[in-house]
């Protein structure tokens, strides 16, 4: 463990991205010297030779940025439970306080837009099914789960059509063409 809380934060960051391209060791001893260094890295693989854009940042447009952004968090607690801090340490904290609090409330709203969906979805199966079994009869388990299966367009289309329905192969007819 560092001394610095930064040195630490570093660290972790530098594994965390590095390591979908190769072994990466914290605090690893050098032969034949007597020292250490920090962070070390052995490509897994030869890696893509790219004038446009560096490691790092390829390393950012990896799926670990959630993981980065819980990094973020881990330093600025441990920043704010330092009996004394500096002011580039207490500018720093804040810094990461309005980024994590910034991105979890884009992944809420993400949530929430999702979540909304999935209720409409929901709703739209549930009612085209209940007006399938007033206007066809009962509705088959096989039909029901391709019904279930549509996407909210698709039902709404669904929704038009099984007014021109007066049996169950109609519903079946429908669905045949859809899955085409």
């Amino acid at each position: 463990m560092s001394q610095f809380p930064h040195d630490e934060f570093a660290k972790n960051l530098f594994e965390l991205l590095l390591t979908p391209f190769g072994g990466v060791e914290i605090e690893r001893g050098v032969q034949p010297e007597a020292k250490a260094v920090d962070i070390y890295f052995q490509p897994s693989k030869p890696l893509p030779h790219d004038h446009n854009i560096g490691l790092l940042a390829r390393c950012i447009t990896q799926p670990a940025i959630g993981n980065t952004l819980d990094l973020f968090l881990s330093l600025k607690l441990e920043l704010e439970s330092k009996q004394s801090i500096e002011p580039e340490e207490r500018n720093l904290a804040m810094r990461l306080s309005a980024l994590y609090i910034e991105k979890i409330q884009e992944a809420q709203q993400v949530g929430e837009a999702r979540g909304r969906q999935e209720g409409r979805t929901e709703e739209g199966q549930a009612l085209i099914l209940r007006l399938l079994t007033r206007r066809v009869g009962n509705v088959p388990m096989e039909a029901e789960i391709r019904v279930k299966a549509l996407p909210l367009e698709r039902l709404e289309d669904l929704g038009e059509a099984l007014l021109d329905f007066t049996q169950i192969g109609d519903l079946l007819a429908w669905l045949d063409l859809e899955s085409q």
